[in-house]
């Protein structure tokens, strides 16, 4: 069982959400800080491959 299956009222919208997110967002200047994750947790998505990775900004605290 997927974890979204979990938590969300709507695993296939929250799917969708997610990857229109990563989608828009992947190889941009745009800093993402992540919610309900240990720091360091500002950074930006890049693509990989078929998939996204994130990659934590540096200077951040």
């Amino acid at each position: 069982m997927r974890r979204a299956r979990l938590v969300c009222v709507d695993p296939e919208h929250s799917r969708r959400t997610r990857r229109a997110f990563l989608e828009r967002y992947a190889d941009t200047d745009t800093l993402v800080m992540l919610a309900h994750f240990p720091a360091p947790s500002v950074g930006r998505v890049v693509r990989a491959g078929a998939a996204w990775r994130f990659v934590v900004q540096d200077d951040c605290p």
